[in-house]
Formats: structure tokens, sequence, C-alpha cells
């Protein structure tokens, strides 16, 4: 996914902005495919990356920040709407198949396709 269509931006607001209502410090960096956040309540450090599909994992040794932010994790990835309100629009995959068919040869299905399935009838020895 490119970097310039990604909401990644917008979960990696909701990951600051919960960082700072703890007073928590952080450190905001772009690598090729995500962005890093490296937090730290003084004592413990964790790195949370949000990658551009909007995945977000979680690296570092296991401690209390660590957890803390697993759970802010679990509750962002179970709704989140609720943090984000209506700013990102989910695109669902869609597929639509379209049979194009020249005006001519479509005059010419309407007669040929029935007496196919004469011929294919008659040859498999069913009746009509």
């Amino acid at each position: 996914m490119s970097q310039t269509n990604s909401n990644a931006n917008k979960v990696v607001k909701v990951f600051t902005d919960y960082c700072d209502s703890k007073n928590y410090q952080t450190k905001q960096s772009k690598e090729s495919n995500n962005e890093r956040i490296d937090i730290s309540n003084l004592s413990e450090r964790t790195i949370v990356k949000i990658y551009h599909n909007c995945t977000v994992q979680l690296q570092g040794k296991e401690n209390s920040l660590k957890a803390e932010m697993e759970r802010f994790k679990k509750d962002f990835e179970s709704n989140p709407q609720s943090f984000l309100g209506d700013e990102i629009a989910e695109i669902k995959p869609c597929a639509t198949r379209y049979d194009i068919m020249l005006s001519e040869l479509y005059n010419v299905s309407e007669f040929v396709f029935p007496l196919m399935f004469e011929v294919q009838a008659s040859f498999l020895g069913r009746p009509e």
C-alpha cells in the first residue's frame, strides 16, 4: 500500500495521543514500510510499529509498559472507529464481471446460441 494513501498517520496519532495523556515520552520516526514510535516512561521502554496497512506491532522486552500498550492495542483493534471516529473509511474489496459484446455479435448470438444447444443436445442423443 502506498504511503500517500495510508491511514497509518491517523493510527500513529491515536497512539501518540494516548502516550501524551499518560505523560510518556515518545520519539516518532519513519522506516521504509512503517511508522515507528519509541515510548518510554523513564524506567521502561517499548517500540510500537504501525505499518501502512494499519497493522500494529509491539516490540521490546516484556515489561509493564509493553503490557499496557498491548492492552491499548487490543482495545484499539477491537473497535478502531471508537478511537478514530469516521476518519478512516473502510475499503471493502469488490469484483464485477462484465461481458461486453458488439451489437452485431449480440444479434448473431440470439440466433447462434439456441442453435448450439440444439446441436449439442442432438449430439448427446438427448431428446429435444
